[in-house]
């Protein structure tokens, strides 16, 4: 597929550091400025964003737009779908996927995108992997579908509901997380629910070592797996707005976004809620070496 050069919109970001911490530190009383920039890209509402460096950076969003950053611009990249895309993963930045709406799967190989076709209709939520012939993509039909470097295989799961994320620290610690609010773990090719009864979840997240892991979702709800007693407990944070995204650089700079503009920070100790600077959903954050970006509805993407 050859790209057209038409499509491609390059954008310099102006970056916003925050006062009163270093740009490796995501916590401060205030961490938005009041200023709001009106950026070029298109006003679409972007759902996931994932990079490999700070100048390796991907989102992707509604009318099958994904931009890519290479530290100083954003460029619109040709896909050949209009079909809104909920999440992106790569083992490199030339091994890149996308998923999205009626089964669409895409592929980066560093040059073009293009479409792999699973034969599915339904909505491909999340994906995640822990390396290029390790990777898992979740549907809204509670399905998971493993790839292993070779082909894309459905794997039998005993719950229902949508898979919205899929997160491990390697190969051997992966879990899933869905609208059924069960939290599944990956264990010998099988996924095993590890905890149930939750609110809806929409996201999950935990550090390398897998030593703190968070799980988060509808009505505020952040969950916190303890590893000592094998179960997940509730953050009981102070407020009712969904969690969509979480990342974080440590188990003490970790920042959860979500419904309206919510933006919360833990700083090994306390949850706290930011100053908002927009009312959009924010669906999505990542971050690497002190570079941290959030995306989400209309057009919303910055660093900060």
């Amino acid at each position: 597929m050859k790209r057209n050069p038409s499509l491609l919109l390059t954008i310099t970001i102006i970056l916003i550091l925050p006062l009163g911490f270093a740009c490796t530190e995501l916590g401060s009383d205030n961490i938005m400025s009041d200023e709001i920039t009106d950026y070029e890209w298109p006003r679409e509402n972007y759902h996931a964003i994932w990079g490999t460096s700070p100048n390796t950076i991907f989102t992707v969003g509604s009318s099958g737009v994904i931009l890519r950053y290479d530290g100083v611009n954003w460029t619109q990249m040709e896909t050949g779908t209009e079909s809104t895309l909920f999440g992106v993963w790569g083992s490199s930045g030339s091994n890149v996927y996308a998923v999205g709406e009626s089964g669409t799967l895409l592929h980066y190989d560093g040059t073009e995108w293009s479409a792999i076709d699973l034969g599915l209709r339904t909505r491909i939520h999340s994906i995640w992997g822990a390396s290029e012939d390790k990777i898992f993509i979740g549907t809204a039909a509670g399905s998971i579908y493993h790839f292993d470097g070779h082909e894309w295989n459905e794997q039998q799961l005993s719950v229902s509901g949508a898979i919205n994320g899929i997160w491990g620290s390697h190969t051997d610690e992966i879990f899933a997380v869905g609208t059924a609010g069960t939290i599944l773990r990956y264990e010998e090719d099988e996924w095993i629910s590890v905890s149930d009864g939750n609110p809806s979840l929409f996201a999950i997240w935990g550090t390398s070592d897998a030593d703190i892991i968070y799980a988060t979702g509808s009505g505020g709800t952040v969950l916190k797996y303890d590893r000592e007693t094998d179960e997940w407990m509730d953050e009981n944070l102070n407020t009712t707005n969904g969690i969509y995204g979480i990342w974080g650089s440590s188990a003490t700079n970790v920042i959860a976004t979500g419904l309206n503009g919510t933006i919360l920070f833990f700083d090994g100790e306390d949850w706290t809620g930011q100053d908002r600077f927009s009312m959009e959903n924010i669906s999505g954050v990542w971050g690497s070496r002190g570079t941290v970006f959030i995306v989400g509805g209309y057009g919303l993407i910055r660093e900060l």
